[in-house]
């Protein structure tokens, strides 16, 4: 099962819990869920920068990285 995201978790918490999620906020969720991943994606390619020698490689492996923890197939 994939992890869940910051944004994710919380939706999902929310709904459990009975909060009304209006429209306004459901809109938001994918723009915010793209910013989230980005940040995933550059924090673990700044931490791979230190091992891997070619840039778009450690890009790659950044996106890969986020795609195998927090996407369900």
């Amino acid at each position: 099962m994939a992890k869940m995201t910051a944004i994710e978790t919380l939706l999902d918490w929310l709904g459990k819990n009975h909060y009304y999620i209006g429209n306004d906020l459901l809109e938001k969720v994918e723009e915010l869920n793209e910013l989230e991943k980005q940040q995933i994606i550059d924090a673990h390619f700044a931490a791979q920068m230190e091992d891997i020698r070619f840039w778009a490689e450690a890009k790659q492996e950044a996106l890969d990285y986020y795609n195998e923890t927090f996407k369900s197939e």
